[in-house]
């Protein structure tokens, strides 16, 4: 009898204690070959975000399917149903799912395409931020507070407003209080950051109008009514001096009070000269406001 012995060059597929290659197995059955890889239906995550994966499509027939979600290639403990809740723990990590094909033949894995880099869901203001002092005043230096958060904001960046209208160069935490911005309201923009690339903003309460003592720009006006207006001289027991304010800047508006140093005094803006008055009569006007009283005194008027 003839005995034919096996190729050298071929493998004895059925040899007890071998494994079977992949792709062939016992009973003639083929485990399952992916010919489209799974998919994820959202590629770009956000910390809560439900992630759902698909099987993708494979030959074989597999009679069942199992899941392993992973994050930068490590599987996620106990996340194996076909979607996945994304979590804090994988900010930064991207996301792929393994799903595994089973029939009688045996058990194929196939990974999905991995997505961007999970980011954390945009910083939400709970408690908005506060100037440190409601009433400003010139010279003042006003700082802000980041107010509260949620989603962890990793960083903050400041505009400041003058009546709603941003102030150029002014995004520092703090800011000084200038003469030139008497008379408008404050406030402070507050954006919050953190991993997802969608910032959120929330400005502070609007601050009262800045207030500023009075200035005089230029001083007071005093005329005179008689033959020798509005320079004089005067003559005394005849003519009526009278003053303006001059020119004040300063917040609030200023009020103005008068005095004199005529014979005849008083606080009015105007005084009849007396019959004893003579040399050089001028006005002192006070200007108020709440920061407060300076004062300025008018040009002089001979008294003849």
């Amino acid at each position: 009898m003839r005995i034919d012995q096996p190729n050298s060059g071929a493998s004895n597929l059925l040899s007890p204690g071998l494994s079977n290659p992949v792709g062939v197995t016992g009973g003639g059955v083929a485990p399952p070959v992916n010919t489209d890889v799974p998919t994820i239906d959202n590629t770009s995550p956000v910390v809560g975000d439900t992630l759902t994966g698909t099987n993708g499509t494979w030959t074989g027939s597999p009679s069942s399917y199992t899941y392993q979600w992973n994050a930068d290639g490590t599987p996620i403990g106990a996340e194996t149903a076909i979607t996945f809740v994304v979590t804090t723990a994988q900010i930064g990590q991207s996301i792929t799912i393994t799903v595994t094909a089973h029939n009688a033949g045996g058990n194929t894995p196939a990974d999905s395409g991995a997505t961007s880099q999970v980011v954390d869901k945009a910083p939400v203001n709970t408690d908005p931020p506060t100037l440190s002092d409601t009433s400003p005043v010139e010279g003042d230096s006003i700082s802000v507070s980041n107010g509260v958060w949620q989603n962890s904001p990793t960083s903050y960046t400041y505009q400041w407003q003058l009546d709603s209208v941003d102030v150029g160069g002014e995004t520092a935490s703090s800011i000084s209080i200038l003469r030139s911005y008497m008379g408008k309201t404050l406030r402070c923009n507050v954006t919050a950051h953190n991993s997802n690339p969608s910032s959120t903003t929330a400005p502070t309460p609007q601050s009262d109008a800045i207030a500023a003592p009075p200035i005089n720009v230029s001083a007071p006006v005093c005329t005179c009514d008689g033959i020798n207006a509005p320079n004089g001289p005067a003559i005394g027991g005849v003519d009526t001096l009278t003053t303006d304010n001059g020119t004040w800047t300063g917040y609030p508006s200023p009020t103005f009070t008068y005095t004199n140093n005529c014979n005849n005094g008083g606080t009015a803006n105007t005084v009849l000269t007396s019959v004893v008055d003579s040399g050089g009569k001028y006005f002192t006007v006070m200007a108020t406001n709440t920061q407060g009283n300076p004062t300025a005194d008018s040009n002089q008027i001979t008294v003849i």
